[in-house]
């Protein structure tokens, strides 16, 4: 990757530094969910880092999700982290594995890891496991743009969320620490009316 500094809000002729970069950067993002990855300001400090994702995809694993309705596929983050002198360093030592499902039936996404919401609010991006049936994981962000291998605060949710979208990450008390919303629909009868939804609240103590 290069990476041109600006002048006039035009780049320079030159890139001011480059380096070799692993995985996939992610940078556009849907209506229902934001996708892991691409450039974001993961440890508060203004200036915008780096995700990048590795995804494990092999014919074997997808022949035996069309049998099942339904794949799921590991992926493993790397993260990079600016530096004051504007270069894109590699964080060492991080284990941020997880996996993602897909049903192949309708292709809804579920249980995708990201890094979204200041849950302990510290001004850092903290990084959040989804799909673990009713288990949600958090592991709050560190300086240098480092999280721990373990989590630092586990939530139970009342039931599994049905897809990814119905899961939402935003305060929703104000208090400058993110909160979980998890929108769980009802069934819709036979006479065809809109069935009613709960919302499943899960407000934010602070992780640490």
């Amino acid at each position: 990757m290069r990476v041109f500094p600006t002048t006039d809000l035009k780049p320079a002729a030159t890139p001011s530094h480059t380096f070799e970069m692993q995985g996939y950067a992610f940078e556009e993002q849907n209506a229902d969910f934001d996708l892991p990855g691409g450039l974001q300001d993961l440890d508060g400090d203004g200036r915008l880092d780096l995700v990048t994702v590795d995804l494990h995809i092999s014919i074997t694993r997808l022949l035996g999700g069309l049998t099942m309705g339904r794949v799921t596929l590991p992926m493993d983050f790397r993260v990079w982290c600016q530096t004051a002198q504007g270069e894109l360093k590699p964080v060492s030592g991080l284990d941020l594995s997880g996996s993602f499902r897909v049903d192949l039936a309708s292709l809804t996404l579920r249980n995708l890891p990201s890094f979204g919401g200041d849950f302990d609010g510290d001004g850092r991006v903290d990084f959040v496991q989804l799909g673990r049936g009713k288990d949600v994981s958090i592991h709050t962000a560190g300086p240098g743009c480092r999280f721990p291998s373990k989590p630092d605060l586990q939530v139970k949710l009342r039931s599994e969320p049905e897809q990814l979208d119905l899961v939402q990450v935003r305060d929703l008390d104000g208090d400058r620490r993110a909160d979980l919303m998890v929108i769980v629909p009802g069934r819709a009868p036979e006479s065809g009316v809109t069935p009613p939804a709960r919302l499943d609240l899960y407000l934010s103590g602070g992780a640490r």
